[in-house]
């Protein structure tokens, strides 16, 4: 654990996150303890199998070997693990910390820097040094595919979810659910009534559906008052009327009924209507 070395991008100074020195601290903290090579490891009676870029991870430990606070350590495992720089698996004994892409950034043994910075008595290896440029121009070619591809996956993903919002809005405008059908009541005479909504359209004023519930509600409380809804509705169609009124008192008995000679006016309208 404490020979080797890993690798440190500089492209980590393009990362916000890691601007931040405790958070930085705490990351490369996370590379220097993470494992090269499959490995058994013992936590009190307890063996675990670590693969690379994984190591067991205790928060007091951590505290203590970078000289930060609990709190500070607990903030930046958070942010790092929502930032998808890693993944931490936890039981209620122990929790293991994994570095995403780990073999894509320490895999290799070598690099640029590590040929430069070699001993000045080793000789160069012309072969080696090819076969490590190909590798690293292979590595990165893929992952900028990669990347590419990922954007432009995100791109069409989002496109289909906007059509499909799209398409979601299309059809609710289109469909409209149908109202549910109008119970008239027992005592409106139904071949009245249908005449009265005919004349209604004959001149030019169809009901709708909000009227139609206002005009029964109506012709409901002119009956309670001795009004009859066939006259009353009668002679809304004999005078050209929208609405529905009261009968004159002439037409109406002492007692609230109607009178013989109304009642004969009356029928005369009916058959009137009935022939519109």
């Amino acid at each position: 654990m404490h020979r080797g070395y890993v690798k440190l991008w500089r492209k980590a100074l393009d990362t916000p996150d890691l601007k931040d020195h405790k958070r930085l601290a705490f990351w490369v903290w996370c590379l220097m303890k993470a494992s090269h090579d499959e490995k058994t490891v013992s936590v009190g009676a307890q063996k675990i199998q670590i693969s690379p870029g994984q190591f067991v991870f205790g928060r007091k430990m951590a505290s203590a070997n970078l000289g930060m606070s609990e709190s500070s350590i607990y903030r930046a495992l958070k942010r790092l693990e929502a930032c998808g720089q890693l993944e931490v698996s936890a039981n209620n004994k122990f929790s293991v910390i994994s570095i995403i892409n780990w073999g894509a950034y320490q895999g290799q043994e070598f690099g640029r820097e590590q040929r430069v910075n070699s001993k000045p008595n080793s000789k160069p290896n012309s072969k080696v040094n090819n076969k490590i440029d190909t590798k690293l121009q292979v590595i990165t070619s893929s992952y900028e595919r990669n990347k590419a591809g990922g954007e432009q996956q995100s791109e069409q993903l989002a496109e289909q979810v906007t059509e499909h919002k799209q398409e979601d809005k299309e059809v609710k405008r289109i469909y409209t659910p149908p109202n549910p059908p109008l119970e008239i009541p027992a005592w409106l005479p139904v071949e009245t009534w249908n005449a009265f909504l005919d004349h209604r359209k004959k001149i030019k004023a169809p009901m709708t559906d909000v009227a139609v519930k206002m005009a029964i509600k109506k012709l409901g409380r002119l009956r309670d008052e001795g009004h009859d809804p066939t006259d009353v509705l009668n002679e809304s169609i004999i005078n050209g009327w929208k609405g529905v009124f009261p009968l004159k008192r002439s037409r109406l008995s002492g007692n609230g009924q109607m009178s013989a000679a109304a009642a004969n006016t009356l029928k005369h309208v009916e058959d009137l209507a009935n022939e519109l």
